[in-house]
């Protein structure tokens, strides 16, 4: 019997990584339509100079605006649950228009972006 080792879990870092830059690849014309939001400061002082330029908790990892709309992705790996800061901006921000996704793998992603993309062309 051949035991094969379970695959390591992917980092919250990794995964959206091995997301964007498969993104990147594949839609090479669309690189400037997806982006990271600012993650969690490291520190109070961080954590004060990003909320006097705007930055707010609950704000989902990747945006992505394709043909007037806007989509909004969030990573989660292992065990990791939406917050309840992420939970009320997705309710807001899906009020207004947006679509929103959490995102537990490449394959699922890739899914979705294919899906959003033959919508759109």
């Amino acid at each position: 019997m051949n035991a094969t080792a379970p695959l390591p879990q992917l980092s919250h870092d990794q995964l959206q990584a091995e997301c964007y830059q498969w993104f990147r690849g594949e839609f090479r014309t669309q690189k400037r339509l997806m982006h990271a939001n600012i993650g969690n400061s490291k520190n109070k002082v961080q954590g004060n100079q990003r909320k006097a330029i705007g930055v707010v908790a609950g704000v989902l990892d990747l945006e992505y605006f394709r043909k007037g709309q806007l989509y909004f992705f969030d990573i989660k790996v292992d065990k990791d649950k939406l917050s309840d800061d992420q939970k009320d901006f997705i309710a807001k921000i899906e009020a207004e228009g947006a679509k929103c996704y959490e995102i537990r793998s490449l394959e699922q992603f890739q899914t979705i972006i294919r899906e959003i993309n033959k919508c759109h062309n």
